[in-house]
């Protein structure tokens, strides 16, 4: 997941590996969606991670939405596969072959990165 702010002074992007756990539309014909998910770049105690969406773009490889129930005026996050590549360009972490998607993001939620 990446995730595009408007900050005082210009553009923040941040990123963070995520699992989703659960996706819920919310029927109101304007592609809204509720996103319930595994944040392993929070804390321990707040990783478990629920967002009010709204679909802005998507295709076969990734997904642009809105953030509706946030504070921050213009969150706008980019879904997309994770892949070995991008959690090594991102987290500086070496991937096994062998390693699972679970195994990484509970070492990246352990890694003081």
């Amino acid at each position: 997941m990446e995730c595009l702010l408007s900050a005082e002074g210009g553009l923040e992007r941040h990123y963070s590996p995520i699992r989703i756990e659960e996706l819920v539309p919310q029927k109101t014909g304007q592609g809204e969606f509720e996103l319930a998910f595994y944040h392993a770049g929070y804390p321990a105690g707040v990783r478990d991670k629920r967002y009010r969406l709204r679909t802005l773009n998507r295709s076969t490889c990734y997904l642009v939405a809105q953030r509706l129930d946030d504070p921050a005026p213009h969150m706008t996050i980019i879904f997309h596969d994770l892949s070995r590549e991008w959690l090594k360009e991102h987290f500086c972490i070496n991937v096994e072959e062998d390693e699972t998607i679970d195994d990484i993001l509970e070492r990246i939620a352990q890694s003081p990165w």
